[in-house]
């Protein structure tokens, strides 16, 4: 569910294939057929015979099948927030379906229907309530109905982690820690479609110590090179000071989707770290250095 950075489908170092395109973690084959459903984690499309999209915008590269689906707007169903308490979602819009109208369906549709093409009953849904009396079947304690009651429901299973693989022990004399930003919503940030959203994302750039920005002859809006690593080209952007940044550190806001996001493609490294926190270096590079790249 991308709860925890360390598991799949978590925010996890994706490799390039030979010809230069997004690779997928953790697989030695290349994937003949790729389905992806509300999330979008490529800059460009992935290595595949096939690829099938299931979301409420087309992504920015080619898909060879695109299925629509429907917003929360024009859904009925359920959401868990943080603190457990379990609402009931209300749909304000009920689009016709029709080849001006759009062919919208909520999630649980299309994998309905997509389950009687291929004969499977086991997903024979016909209405939202269907799916919510099934999660009662398979999670204990999940209640009769939607309430606003806190509460903490049983752990069905532990996740594996290793968390020794998460240490910021790399070389560099600052901390940079990637935080969440964007206003996200099934792989895209809504900041890029909807308009007034973006003025309410986080400055661009690296946020820093004031203290640290003195000692190293920076102002605000200076230009900055980060170093993850010795032998790897510098990222580049621009340095605010933040009192709230412990000294030592740099923070950035990672946003939690990356569809829309063309702007920022030259920081693709830093969306997919190899650890959060992780060691850098940082020097103030001089007019020429970089100049025109990662103004972020």
């Amino acid at each position: 569910m991308g709860v925890f950075s360390e598991v799949d489908p978590g925010p996890i170092f994706r490799p390039k294939s030979e010809d230069g395109r997004d690779g997928l973690p953790g697989r030695s084959l290349r994937p003949k057929v790729l389905y992806l459903v509300g999330d979008n984690p490529f800059f460009e499309r992935p290595d595949c015979d096939f690829l099938i999209v299931q979301d409420l915008y087309l992504p920015s590269y080619p898909v060879d099948a695109f299925l629509p689906a429907s917003s929360f707007a024009a859904t009925d169903g359920t959401l868990i927030n943080m603190e457990g308490r379990i609402q009931k979602i209300v749909p304000v819009e009920r689009p016709l379906e029709g080849a001006v109208t759009g062919l919208m369906r909520p999630d649980w549709r299309i994998f309905s229907d997509l389950a009687k093409t291929l004969g499977c009953s086991s997903l024979d849904y016909q209405t939202a309530p269907d799916v919510y009396r099934e999660i009662r079947t398979a999670i204990p304690g999940f209640p009769i109905r939607a309430n606003r009651k806190p509460r903490r429901l049983k752990v069905v299973g532990d996740p594996e982690i290793d968390f020794g693989s998460v240490s910021p022990s790399a070389e560099g004399g600052f901390l940079l820690v990637a935080d969440p930003g964007g206003c996200g919503h099934r792989g895209v940030d809504l900041s890029s479609k909807v308009g007034g959203l973006s003025e309410l994302a986080l400055e661009e750039g690296f946020r820093m110590n004031p203290e640290d920005m003195v000692g190293l002859g920076l102002q605000k809006g200076n230009r900055i090179r980060l170093s993850i690593s010795p032998d790897s080209d510098g990222i580049f952007g621009q340095a605010h000071p933040d009192p709230e940044c412990p000294d030592g550190s740099v923070f950035f806001s990672k946003p939690a989707a990356l569809g829309g996001l063309s702007h920022r493609r030259d920081w693709e490294r830093l969306f997919h770290l190899p650890h959060n926190p992780i060691r850098i270096d940082i020097q103030a590079p001089s007019a020429r250095d970089g100049e025109g790249k990662n103004d972020g």
